[in-house]
């Protein structure tokens, strides 16, 4: 395993603060009528939630270390929080119901 340059891990982790308020932030996006059922809407919203999924699989992918940590630990950890956090706030319902109408 490798560390990867330094501005790649700053990069990184100044894009996990803005994730994380992006996120929090998420579940205001259903709140309009009609919101629920808009396609563009959930696939917006599950992509960015699901992102530090692809950046620390790229992360696994190059075999870089993140802060000394080995990608696949932070990778299960999110992947943990997020489909975990997401059956609980129940954006995969909202997928449900906009697939089935």
């Amino acid at each position: 395993m490798t560390s990867p340059h330094w501005a790649i891990i700053v990069a990184t982790v100044i894009f996990l603060m803005i994730w994380f308020g992006a996120t929090l932030t998420s579940p205001m996006m259903f709140a309009g009528p009609g919101a629920l059922y808009h396609k563009g809407l959930n696939i917006t919203v599950l992509s960015v939630v699901h992102s530090p999924l692809v950046v620390f699989g790229l992360y696994w992918l190059m075999q870089w270390t993140f802060l000394g940590v080995h990608p696949a630990w932070v990778l299960g950890f999110f992947t943990c929080l997020i489909v975990g956090g997401c059956y609980k706030i129940g954006y995969y319902d909202f997928t449900w119901l906009t697939k089935n109408g």
